[in-house]
């Protein structure tokens, strides 16, 4: 499993294409930290797409590229997640539509790891939610709408110093 993505920019951080390399091959045959913090950098840094998919009940879950394992699939009706600032500090602002607004959800937060870090309430009616970040490390989080049966894509957060 090799990813091709073609940068969507400059990279904030520059490697040499070996470095590059060296963060694929233990980004796509760990499973461990190190392969987890090799998929962050390649996603944040030089715009790759792997994705965390989450196996019910935990969140302890898989990394796939696009197209090579299993996926779960969005529903039409919902809008994804947005996050303000992104990468972040303090603290982040979510702004979200509920596939239904008369119905409460959670915003489920994960760290690298797929552990489970922050749950923010969202009430009915509500379009977003903010997450005061003091007390939690820095680095990549993964952020999921949920409501009833529904889980929205993940969404990464970069926490910053």
């Amino acid at each position: 499993m090799k990813n091709t993505l073609t940068p969507p920019h400059s990279p904030r951080i520059s490697f040499s294409s070996s470095r590059v390399a060296t963060l694929q091959s233990i980004a796509d045959n760990g499973e461990d930290r190190a392969a987890a913090f090799a998929r962050g950098l390649l996603n944040t840094f030089y715009g790759y797409d792997y994705r965390i998919v989450p196996q019910s009940p935990n969140v302890q879950g898989l990394y796939t590229l696009p197209g090579s394992g299993p996926a779960t699939q969005p529903q039409e009706r919902a809008q994804p997640l947005s996050a303000l600032p992104n990468p972040a500090r303090e603290q982040v602002v979510f702004r979200y539509q509920l596939p239904d607004p008369q119905q409460p959800a959670q915003l489920l937060i994960y760290d690298m790891q797929g552990k489970h870090a922050a749950t923010l309430g969202c009430g009915p009616g509500t379009v977003q939610q903010i997450w005061q970040t003091a007390g939690y490390q820095r680095g990549l989080y993964y952020c999921m709408l949920q409501q009833g049966g529904y889980r929205s894509p993940a969404l990464k957060v970069l926490l910053i110093d």
